[in-house]
């Protein structure tokens, strides 16, 4: 699969990584933000993120039933 890059973008997400406080991982997350912002895709990682919430709270409520079975 390949993907274009939209390097107007990619470069606001640098500059939002170095003017971000918190190091790395609060640069990372500002990178993130803006391009996922500046490309339209918040939505599309907001959906993948809460279909993997739900997968892991159905997964850590299956993995608990099949403790308690064990018992």
């Amino acid at each position: 699969m390949t993907l274009a890059v939209d390097k107007s973008a990619f470069l606001d997400a640098f500059e939002a990584y170095w003017a971000a406080e918190g190091g790395t991982q609060g640069g990372l997350e500002a990178f993130l933000e803006t391009y996922l912002e500046r490309t339209g895709l918040t939505s599309a990682h907001d959906a993948a993120v809460t279909a993997h919430d739900a997968f892991r709270d159905s997964f850590a409520g299956l993995r608990a039933s099949v403790l308690e079975a064990a018992e």
